[in-house]
């Protein structure tokens, strides 16, 4: 057998007295392996403080062989996964111990389940070290033991694993010489995020908004896209106000116009699930809006969010039923750990122009809720209802359509309004000719009119 001089063991013992290890066997590292990469019978144990003088036990055992192996393995990103050990052995093993290193350094260790040849009392996991409690490993060669893991990585990596330490004696306490025979890959497949548009609303000589979602698997904290609209009849603009105090920016109490109707003055982007720690970056060019959201500090854990509205003007040459298709495309995506590369699906959705925001300040300041007028009626299939809303009120409104039969067919709108005559259009193209009935509703005020539908 190739054995290391006397002078590598000993300059190896000073290395182990110096990190305060008093072993040097087959189990320690550094070890007695020869240069030839074989087990050696020697055991050294005891070892004193280095110094001018040490003293050392010396035991010479039988080998006794065993060889440690890891086959390849597979996760998913920020999700489980799984490897399997095995082992060569030709004695039953009553002790068992190792220590796995993982580079990069991206997995966790949660579990560790045996197989048929494996059994214990319990187990000890130690970050990356792990003992087994009263294990008996019977001979064979093959699968011992099959370890869960959970990936801290957003992107697709492939890992490499490979023992630290691997400690084993039989059940009459004699050590065991490990072999290790392999290197093993474990892969982390990407798993895509997925970037939306919720449809929204617009109105003639008004405004428009719609909300950007995110399904996210991996946390997220950093993300850059693209907003367009096509064709481009959108412009990405917080409501317009007077600016009275010349600081360029709104300030409560300054005159507004109200765009979306919901009674406060709105920017381009509304935060919606992201807290107010999220730093928010947007540029706008023409009809396209680049937003850049970031979060070191808390990242977008696993979950679907509103992440928020974006509002807009809508283009003067805009008329009623005009629709636009708002599409995301995304830049950058950065997981929690800074990794570049998180795989995505753009989404898109679309915004209908559905009413209509009137501009003759005599007509649109009325004095009480009413339902104006239906027109055409007879109509195929589509037709105009117009209704006001007065001054200091915060009532909801809501338009519902039902046949001859009482059954609702269609509810057109159920919220509050702002002082101002406005007009919906009703799409009937998906119905039967017949007669239908219009019910205008605020509060205890209640109108029914009755429309005819031909085709």
């Amino acid at each position: 057998m190739h054995m290391k001089t006397v002078g590598q063991v000993m300059e190896q013992m000073y290395f182990q007295g110096d990190t305060d290890n008093r072993e040097f066997s087959n189990s320690s590292s550094p070890n007695t392996t020869s240069l030839y990469g074989q087990p050696s019978m020697l055991r050294i144990d005891n070892i004193s403080d280095p110094g001018e003088f040490m003293t050392i036990d010396v035991e010479y055992n039988e080998i006794i062989l065993a060889t440690a192996s890891i086959e390849d393995g597979n996760g998913s990103a920020y999700n489980q996964g799984s490897i399997s050990l095995g082992l060569e052995n030709d004695m039953t093993l009553g002790q068992f111990e190792f220590s796995l290193d993982f580079e990069p350094s991206f997995v966790e260790i949660t579990g560790v389940n045996p197989t048929e040849r494996t059994s214990y009392d319990s187990v000890i996991i130690d970050n990356s070290t792990i003992t087994l409690i009263n294990p008996s490993i019977s001979p064979g060669n093959g699968a011992i033991l099959d370890l869960e893991l959970f990936n801290h990585v957003g992107v697709e990596t492939n890992v490499l694993v490979s023992y630290n330490m691997c400690l084993a004696y039989t059940s009459d306490s004699s050590e065991v010489g490990i072999t290790i025979q392999d290197v093993a890959n474990y892969h982390i497949q990407p798993v895509d995020q997925f970037y939306n548009i919720q449809n929204g609303t617009g109105s003639v000589g008004g405004g428009a908004s719609y909300t950007v979602s995110l399904i996210n698997t991996v946390p997220i904290a950093l993300t850059v896209f693209q907003l367009s609209n096509d064709p481009g009849i959108l412009t990405p603009s917080a409501e317009p106000f007077e600016d009275l105090n010349g600081n360029g920016q709104y300030d409560e109490g300054e005159p507004y116009t109200d765009w979306n109707q919901n009674e406060q003055w709105s920017p381009i982007v509304e935060l919606i699930s992201l807290s107010e720690e999220w730093e928010i970056d947007v540029t706008v060019s023409g009809t396209d809006l680049t937003v850049g959201i970031s979060n070191w500090a808390e990242p977008l854990e696993p979950a679907p969010y509103e992440l928020f509205r974006v509002n807009c003007s809508v283009n003067e040459d805009v008329e009623l039923n005009d629709m636009t298709t708002i599409s995301t495309n995304v830049i950058l995506i950065l997981d929690a750990w800074g990794n570049s590369g998180v795989p995505f699906v753009n989404g898109d959705g679309t915004v209908t122009i559905n009413e209509v925001l009137s501009n003759d300040l005599a007509y649109d300041h009325p004095t009480a809720y009413a339902l104006n007028n239906i027109y055409p009626n007879p109509f195929n299939p589509i037709t105009t209802i117009e209704f006001s809303v007065p001054d200091n009120n915060n009532e909801k409104v809501r338009l519902r359509v039902f046949d001859i039969a009482g059954r609702m067919v269609r509810d057109l709108t159920n919220r509050p309004y702002t002082s101002g005559i406005y007009k919906i259009e009703w799409d009937a193209s998906h119905l039967s000719s017949g007669i239908y009935f219009l019910e205008f509703r605020v509060g205890s005020l209640r109108d029914i009119r009755k429309i005819n539908l031909l085709k």
